[in-house]
Formats: structure tokens, sequence, C-alpha cells
């Protein structure tokens, strides 16, 4: 659970920003181009600092770098929950991105230290699991804002008390040396095999298309016509959806081992995911909207653990060197998506930018099916 709570306290400064957003522009103005910078930058330094994070965890014990990223997150939405310019939010979601990229890799590390192999599915759903928590809890902050008044500051404050509160609560935990195990990130550079740059492509691809739900959907169901509270309210719900449907994705993929298995599996997920933001960008009327809102969360953004665990278990002989180099394509997705879509919504239409995401996430599904028959062939560059 420790390594999955601090995943969603070190992603809400970011996570929480879209689902706000409405709120924020009453004393800081907020274009919807503004969020997509926002993200990308976020993702941006979290894929570049993931290489520091893999520094900092072969030198000092994994939760305790994971400790130390979860304060300087609180210290963030500190800054955040105090910012009366836009410069200062956009920065702060910069320094946000640093610390979730530098403590990522001391929370996968500490899954393979404490948790059995046959619980790696599990362990690596209710991790991925964090962002859609994020999300979920970022959109409950939005729904009272819509409804009742609560101001989007105090939103932040709570999640910087709330992330001291965990690192309190968390000494003593894994206190002991760096782990010398052998999925440690090595100094020797191994040269990906081709399905895992099949497989990387097919991340980046999903990340892309996916990685924009949380940011924009609200925005999304309110330029449909859409109340805010309302929107936010689905929001909220999704993200409940797509936490539970990240943790039953690992449950399966510990009972059904084959990592083949897996990869197809994702490939259908990211299918459901596309055709749900199709329903996006087409939807008129509520109901349409509600079922590919529900349809784009619970399976267009359940597969990211499933493929996690697929490239550990199909690339045995570089384990750390393939979570890394997928852990680095998803989060490129993640800088991608938002910018690109917000770009495309700001010029163009939320109904241009969802299908171009839907477009993603059937690329990637198509990736996830070539890599199968790569693997299948045993093929290796």
């Amino acid at each position: 659970m420790f390594p999955g709570i601090v995943a969603a306290l070190t992603a809400i400064p970011v996570m929480a920003l879209g689902p706000i957003a409405f709120a924020v522009r009453a004393d800081i103005e907020l274009s919807t181009a503004d969020i997509g910078v926002a993200f990308s930058s976020f993702f941006l330094c979290s894929a570049l600092f993931a290489s520091a994070g893999g520094w900092l965890v072969v030198r000092f014990p994994a939760s305790a770098v994971a400790r130390v990223g979860t304060l300087c997150s609180a210290g963030v939405c500190v800054v955040l929950g105090v910012a009366e310019v836009k410069p200062l939010l956009l920065a702060a979601c910069l320094v946000g991105g640093m610390v979730n990229g530098a403590v990522t890799p001391s929370l996968n590390i500490l899954i393979t230290r404490v948790v059995p192999d046959r619980r790696w599915g599990l362990a690596f759903g209710i991790k991925a699991a964090a962002a859609p928590a994020a999300a979920s809890l970022a959109a409950s902050g939005a729904y009272a804002a819509a409804s009742s008044g609560f101001s989007w500051r105090h939103m932040y404050w709570m999640c910087a008390a709330a992330g001291v509160v965990v690192v309190a609560a968390s000494r003593g935990l894994d206190s002991g040396p760096p782990s010398r195990s052998p999925v440690r990130v090595p100094r020797r550079r191994v040269r990906p095999r081709l399905s895992l740059k099949i497989l990387g492509a097919g991340g980046l691809l999903g990340s892309t298309g996916s990685s924009v739900l949380t940011p924009y959907l609200a925005d999304g169901l309110i330029a449909q016509g859409e109340p805010p509270g309302r929107a936010a309210g689905l929001l909220a719900v999704s993200g409940w959806l797509a936490i539970t449907a990240r943790i039953i994705v690992g449950v399966f993929s510990d009972r059904s081992p084959d990592p083949l298995t897996h990869l197809r599996a994702a490939a259908l997920l990211l299918l459901g995911g596309s055709i749900g933001m199709v329903g996006l960008a087409t939807g008129g009327t509520f109901p349409v909207l509600l079922v590919a809102t529900l349809v784009a969360f619970g399976l267009g953004w359940a597969w990211p653990g499933l493929v996690h665990h697929a490239a550990l278990a199909t690339h045995p002989e570089n384990p750390a060197g393939a979570t890394s180099y997928m852990q680095t394509g998803t989060f490129l997705g993640a800088l991608l998506g938002p910018l690109g879509f917000g770009f495309v919504a700001a010029h163009g239409s939320f109904t241009l930018a969802w299908s171009i995401s839907a477009a993603s996430a059937l690329l990637a599904c198509g990736f996830m099916l070539a890599t199968v028959r790569q693997l299948e062939h045993g093929a290796a560059s």
C-alpha cells in the first residue's frame, strides 16, 4: 500500500489541476493550452529525472527516497495552494515532475523487495491505481468547489498535510541499507531487444491517448454543455472505476502468469479505451457521454500495470532496463498527450482532440499485438 499511496501523493500536484481548473480560473488566468503545458512539463521532468531516481535508490534505502520525495511533493502542494500568478503555478508543476520522476524507481524497487513475485501483478496494479486515485480525489475536490464553494487552495493544502502524515506513519519501513539485488539499475548498458522497442512504442502511444482523460475530461464535458458539478462528479466516479479496474487487472495477471496473455489483454483494453474516446468525441447527450466516460476510464486506463509486468517477465535478462525503458516511454506519452490535446482543443475543437487520442490508443493496441507476434517468433535485434 505504501508505494501506491506515495505514487498518488507525488502525482496529485498536476493531476488535480485539470479537474479543478474551472475554480482556479476565478483567481488565475488558465487556458486549456496552459493545462496541457503543465501536464507535459510535469511528465517531461519525470522522464528526465527517472534516471536520477535510479541513482538515488542504489545509494539509499528505497523507502527513504520515497519518504523524502513525499515531503518534497507536500511542499509543492503548499506552493500551489498559495500561488497567485500563472508562472508560479507552472513552475511548481515542473518541480513536482522532478520529484515524481526521482521517486518512481524507488517505488518499483520497493515492490520487488517486499512483495513475493507471485503477487507482483497485484502490487503493480495497486501502484498503477495511484494515478486514477489522485484524479478521483482531485475530482471530489472539484465537485466540492462547484457545489459548495470549497476553495481549490484548501484542496492542495489538505494534500500537503496528507503527505506529512504518510511520512510520519511510515517511519521504520525498510530502514536497512540499499538493496544489492540484481534488479538494481546496472552500470552496463544493455541494448533493448526489438520486442522491447515495439512494446515501448506501444506504451508511449497508449499513454499519449489515455493520459488526456484526467486533465481534460471535466473541461470536455463542460464544452459539451454539462454543468461543472456534474462533470466533476462523473470524473470522480470514473476515477474510482479506474482504480478498481487496475487492481482487478493486477489480480488477473497473477492468476494468469503468461505475459503474452497480459499483452493481448492490454490490447483489448486499449481498443475499448479508443471506443470510449470516440464516444466522448461524438456524444451529445448525457447518457452517451456517461457510457463513453466509464468505458474510456474503466478499459482505456487499466492497461499500464499489465504492460509493465509483461515487460519484466519477457525480458528477464535485464529487468531493471526493461522497466526503465517502459517507464520512460509512458512518461513521454504523458508529456505528448496533454500538450497536443490542449493545443488541438484550444485551436480546433474537443471533438478533434478526442478523435486523435482515440487513434493513438488504437495504434497502441496494434503495437501490443505486434509485440506478441515478435515474442512468439523469438526474434531479437
